[in-house]
């Protein structure tokens, strides 16, 4: 039995080893990431619908997201960090990030 919503999303969407056969499963707002036992360096993102998902790259590869570009742009900003690719992850969307 599941304790809280993502545990069941994240059921889900580990039963497929192709996310995308199953995210059309999942129902209501959500964004989310993970990153699976025994590959820490890969991480996954997907946007259901409703909850906002940005993605940036640094200009030194580096991976980051947050849930909207207003929020992302002011912590690069404070933290004094540049990006060379900024995109909105458009809803009912996997991304693997390696």
């Amino acid at each position: 039995m599941c304790q809280v919503d993502s545990e069941a999303a994240f059921q889900l969407l580990g039963s497929n080893p192709d996310p995308t056969k199953v995210l059309g499963k999942l129902r209501g707002r959500a964004a989310l990431a993970w990153m699976k036992a025994g590959s820490p360096s890969t991480l996954h993102l997907a946007r259901v619908s409703g909850s906002p998902l940005v993605v940036a790259q640094t200009d030194g590869g580096s991976s980051i997201f947050a849930s909207t570009l207003l929020l992302l742009a002011e912590a690069l900003d404070d933290a004094g960090i540049d990006v060379s690719f900024v995109q909105e992850i458009p809803e009912m969307t996997y991304v693997r990030i390696s």
